[in-house]
């Protein structure tokens, strides 16, 4: 099948060398590197280097990506025939098997699985398919369409001290093996059994203690764990039997891979994915939970109105009748089912007969900007008197009208109000709602500065650069600045982390501002596209340079999270990929949708599209 992505692996010793060299060159330079030095020297290297991982044989045995499709016919041929053909097999093939993971699955099911810990990996493969085989009836053998392997190896003990840093935390999963020992029971999983039930290793460690009726704390005393590395492969049988080397149960993706038509790609993809879940009510789940093939529970106004507008800009993009018919009955849905007119209030209700400026300001937006607009002035006209009865003289909003005594979330519904009024000035100047933006401005623009956050940059990097652009006030241009250059910094790329396939998303994890998430990515992206176009407008060639260096850093986090093909849904059934198809992860290691991951991330991929020019997504060579 045709792949977007560059394959990752490890390769020869010149590959050592130049990794090495490329290592001295920068420590933030993110490459595979096996090497056959000692213990202590491998694991200062894999915290530095991400996607390292101690050897298990040696330069040359740890399997490349170039050497699946032999691996691949092996296990094609002792599936199907019960004997393989002569082949060269790659040389890690012939080391010891130190754990072998062999699973059988079927459209996505996992119909048998096994481990070996005896002779070599091929030896193990071998015993395990031609056990399988002697088992099952011819039947259920030819139900069988793919086979998982993960050939584990270079295990070491974790100290009951060491258990929430190399264990539970959530960045090890889908990486690391683990095995589990009390007395003389012991539990073997793979990086891929947590990828597809989208468990944390903490679960597996507490589902081992319920088992053998053991408190948990019992087990972290007296039970012993190690972890392991280990290559993860999957194998699609037939004719032509294909093979993947996986990272994550994914395939790796390179910013310097990243070109126009795979942003357009994405976009494709992620417009499909709001597509596909519109319900013929018009209604849009909050979300979709893949290893359980089920929607996810609760819902969100403010997400759902934005999910709204992300479809209504999809359609610009795509000029398809039936997108705009989608984006058309979900409108109409949302206001059907959360709109009501109060007095001259009109209000979004949420589930806890709540009214909050954010979903009042949303709601707003995507009204004025649907193509049928003009159905629903009075019901605008009703949201715009209360986000008037929330402003305040001084600028400030109350963020709730019900119950009165809310007050919080003023690091986001302030700023999506804000860029709802900016699209309002853009459209049709009045003097009179852009002197209630600038007083509002100065006002939040001095609270960010008491209370910095992540949180707030997006929208008000949005809001104030359409509004720079109707009046080039350099105070706009140099808030907008001295926000985004707060934001780099807390870059994955600027903060290293362990597992290349992890950079590019923002977290800082000593900053208090939370954990990692897509949603948050999409925003900080949609306002970085401002600052670029921004900084390129005002003549800053350097901040245009740092910011779309940025983009593309995060715009490789974007494409990794989002779900592309029968490799990285490997786990789903067919019937059911299209409702996971093109939908965004909301971490890599955590594999549920929510509508906001997408949304965000499509509108700021859109954004792109209109502002880079084709050169603009060259990842510097020089650059780490």
């Amino acid at each position: 099948m045709a792949r977007r992505r560059r394959r990752s692996g490890t390769g020869s010793r010149g590959f050592l060398v130049a990794s090495i060299l490329l290592f001295m060159a920068s420590v933030a330079a993110f490459i595979v590197l096996r090497t056959q030095s000692g213990e202590e020297l491998i694991a200062k290297v894999k915290s530095l280097t991400a996607g390292a991982a101690p050897s298990c044989c040696g330069p040359g045995v740890v399997l490349n990506q170039f050497q699946i499709p032999v691996v691949a016919y092996l296990v094609n041929d002792l599936w199907r025939d019960g004997r393989a053909r002569a082949l060269k097999l790659p040389p890690r093939m012939s080391t010891p098997a130190q754990a072998v993971y062999v699973g059988l699955s079927s459209n996505g099911h996992i119909l048998r699985e096994t481990w070996v810990r005896e002779g070599t990996v091929e030896d193990a493969v071998t015993a395990a398919l031609t056990r399988f085989r002697s088992e099952m009836p011819a039947a259920d053998r030819a139900r069988v369409d793919a086979i998982e392997l993960f050939l584990g190896h270079s295990f070491r003990p974790v100290a009951f001290d060491d258990y929430d840093e190399q264990i539970a935390a959530n960045h090890h999963r889908g990486i690391r093996g683990l095995e589990i020992s009390y007395q003389d029971r012991t539990e073997l999983h793979s990086p891929l059994e947590l990828i597809r039930r989208n468990v944390s290793a903490d679960r597996l460690v507490r589902d081992f203690a319920a088992a053998n009726h053991l408190d948990r704390a019992t087990l972290l005393r007296h039970g012993s764990f190690r972890i392991f590395d280990g290559e993860q492969i999957l194998v699609e049988l037939g004719s032509e039997p294909k093979g993947w080397l996986m990272e994550r149960g994914n395939t790796y993706v390179d910013v310097h891979d990243i070109d126009q038509s795979k942003v357009r790609k994405a976009v494709r993809l992620a417009t499909d994915w709001l597509a596909n879940n519109v319900g013929l009510d018009g209604a849009l789940p909050y979300g979709y939970r893949p290893s359980e093939l089920k929607p996810l529970e609760g819902t969100n106004r403010v997400r759902q109105w934005m999910a709204s507008i992300a479809l209504e800009r999809a359609t610009r993009l795509r000029l398809d009748q039936g997108i705009w018919e989608l984006a058309e009955r979900n409108l109409a849905y949302n206001i059907d089912t959360t709109y009501r007119q109060e007095g001259p209030l009109g209000v979004i209700v949420g589930t806890a007969n709540d009214v909050s400026l954010g979903s009042v300001a949303l709601a707003a937006m995507a009204i004025t900007e649907s193509h049928v607009s003009s159905r629903y002035t009075e019901q605008r006209d009703g949201l715009d008197a209360t986000i008037s009865a929330l402003h305040q003289d001084n600028g400030a909003f109350r963020t709730y009208l019900r119950p009165p005594s809310r007050d919080d979330n003023q690091n986001f519904y302030p700023g999506e109000t804000l860029l709802y009024w900016a699209e309002r000035y853009q459209n049709q100047p009045d003097p009179a709602l852009l002197g209630r933006f600038m007083t509002s401005f100065r006002y939040y623009r001095d609270w960010h500065r008491e209370h910095r956050s992540p949180a707030f940059i997006g929208w008000h990097t949005e809001a104030d650069y359409l509004i720079w652009r109707q009046t080039r006030d350099p105070a706009l241009r140099d808030f907008v600045f001295e926000m985004n250059d707060w934001l780099l910094p807390l870059q994955q790329w600027a903060i290293p982390t362990e597992y290349r396939d992890l950079m590019g998303r923002f977290y800082a994890p000593n900053g208090h501002f939370g954990p990692p998430h897509a949603s948050s990515t999409g925003i900080y992206l949609e306002g970085l596209v401002d600052a670029f176009r921004l900084a390129r407008e005002s003549g800053d060639a350097k901040r245009a340079e740092a910011y779309r260096i940025a983009i593309l850093r995060g715009l490789r986090d974007v494409l990794q999270l989002q779900f592309v093909d029968d490799v990285d849904m490997f786990y789903i059934p067919r019937g059911f990929r299209p409702r996971v198809k093109g939908g965004i992860r909301t971490r890599g290691y955590d594999n549920v949708i929510r509508v906001d991951n997408v949304q965000h991330n499509l509108m700021a991929m859109l954004k792109v599209l209109a502002a880079f020019k084709p050169d603009d997504y060259r990842y510097p060579a020089n650059v780490p």
